[in-house]
């Protein structure tokens, strides 16, 4: 591996030592090594979640379809959920081993520890921290009547952060999963786990499965409100939005109907039901819902989550991408879509603007481009673009490079679970060739000082790189 860091003077990398040292002659007791409970959470639902001066994090990427046989989804390195203690700057907490001349030398590892022995980096991940517990997904090993494993199905599970050995399956889904959409919330004295199957809404409150509520059922859109950081919810956010196709029961006889449910119960309230109207959900943020309707599903509306009121049409024509912009400030009416056309055939003509409040005229941020999409923060969009990684800011339009440094790079932007953008910094999967097959493992990129990316957790066994030379190749030893 090519060496951390550079440039960094003796005396510090001393003091940083001999810290060390001092801190190693007294033993931790690793299971209460462990977060505050009123600590700050950033990074909700991703590939990793800062929990005060802790990180928790998806040590690389496995797919359900390793998972052949039970003992596949045990005793895993790459794919489990690892943690590590933070410096008080938010820097990787290191074990430093100096060579002669002052450098850190490659050898030198992050404290890193195994949290939960399971593959969770998957097609359908996630990571949460809620209260004093982690909430993750997981390949099924159950198998069925002919004993195939079924591990396209979806175990949704928590551990606590104080005892992780102890893992509660709260949910299996009762199919396979092609879109995990859930999210975990903090409300009203409880901890309700929230999962949109595809076709109904199921809620678990605190660990009580066996009291698992259909919230919804029949559903043909849904969307959860985000809560990255865990905040106390408003009003509008205890409540799922979604659509149903009409019943014989329901007032109209055509469309659908767009309704809502208060998370952990099952009582319908109808928002609207019109007739030759079908609604589709689009999104839910700002106290709004955002929505298209099927007399022109090209067009982008909003209105007003409390009430329906206020509504207004966004955008007037298809395009490839829309993302809706998440207003920092509380009281801001703002109501910002940015969008993007792909290029067509010759992949030079792409165009990615936004628009205001329903503004006819498009501003242009990036013209005459050919890129993907990876994320949308506030006014950054971050792309992929000719083996790199950017982000623009969309209103002053200065585009930065993320990936600078010699390490080398091997990105995916199709890779399930491949990116993820916590405060300040940004969470990727890097590629590393082993054989024939590429294996991905967890790296990040300080935003402030974007020069290099780090790798974050640690190897399994036969899967290190090699080194070459100077620089990392990325490539992994076939030791097999």
């Amino acid at each position: 591996m090519k060496k951390f860091l550079k440039n960094i003077t003796l005396i510090l990398l001393l003091v940083i030592s001999f810290s060390f040292v001092f801190a190693g002659c007294k033993k931790e007791n690793e299971t209460n090594d462990i977060p505050n409970a009123t600590d700050r959470v950033y990074g909700n639902g991703g590939l990793a979640v800062t929990k005060g001066d802790y990180l928790y994090f998806l040590n690389g990427y496995k797919s359900y379809l390793d998972v052949t046989s039970a003992d596949k989804n045990k005793n895993v390195v790459r794919g489990a959920i690892y943690k590590t203690k933070l410096t008080a700057s938010g820097a990787l907490d290191m074990n430093v081993v100096l060579d002669e001349n002052g450098d850190i030398e490659s050898s030198s590892v992050k404290k890193v520890e195994k949290v939960v022995d399971r593959i969770v980096c998957f097609e359908n991940g996630g990571l949460y921290i809620v209260g004093n517990y982690l909430y993750y997904t997981t390949p099924n090993t159950q198998d069925n009547s002919t004993g195939e494993i079924l591990n396209n199905y979806v175990d949704y599970c928590r551990v606590s952060l104080d005892n992780p050995g102890k893992e509660e399956v709260l949910y299996t889904s009762e199919g396979e999963v092609t879109d995990g959409d859930w999210a975990v919330y903090e409300m009203d004295g409880g901890v309700y786990l929230v999962i949109n199957t595809g076709s109904k809404i199921v809620c678990i409150k605190n660990n009580e499965k066996k009291n698992a509520i259909t919230m919804a059922d029949n559903i043909t859109s849904a969307k959860l409100w985000t809560n990255e950081d865990n905040h106390a919810l408003n009003d509008n956010e205890k409540y799922i939005f979604y659509t149903r196709d009409v019943k014989e029961s329901d007032s109209v006889s055509s469309g659908n109907i767009l309704a809502k449910v208060k998370i952990g119960t099952s009582n319908e309230e109808i928002v609207r039901a019109d007739n030759s109207t079908s609604y589709t959900i689009f999104d839910v943020k700002n106290n709004n819902i955002y929505y298209t309707k099927s007399s022109n599903s090209n067009y982008l509306w909003v209105a007003k989550a409390s009430n329906f009121t206020g509504e207004t049409k966004l955008t007037y024509k298809s395009y490839d991408n829309k993302y809706i912009v998440e207003n920092d400030d509380v009281n801001s009416t703002l109501n910002r879509v940015i969008v993007y056309t792909a290029s067509s055939s010759d992949a030079t003509d792409g165009v990615l603007a936004y628009f205001d409040n329903g503004s006819i005229e498009a501003n242009i941020v990036l013209n005459n481009v050919n890129i993907t999409i990876l994320a949308v923060e506030g006014n950054y969009v971050y792309y992929y673009d000719s083996s790199t990684i950017y982000r623009v800011d969309i209103l002053s339009k200065e585009t930065t490079k993320l990936i600078n440094g010699d390490n080398q790079f091997n990105f995916s932007a199709t890779q399930d679970m491949c990116f993820d953008v916590d405060g300040n910094y940004m969470y990727f999967l890097n590629g590393y060739t082993y054989g024939e097959s590429t294996l991905y493992y967890l790296e990040r990129v300080d935003l402030g000082n974007p020069n290099t990316h780090t790798f974050v957790g640690e190897f399994a066994d036969g899967e290190e790189p090699t080194e070459s030379d100077e620089d990392s190749t990325n490539e992994i030893e076939d030791k097999e």
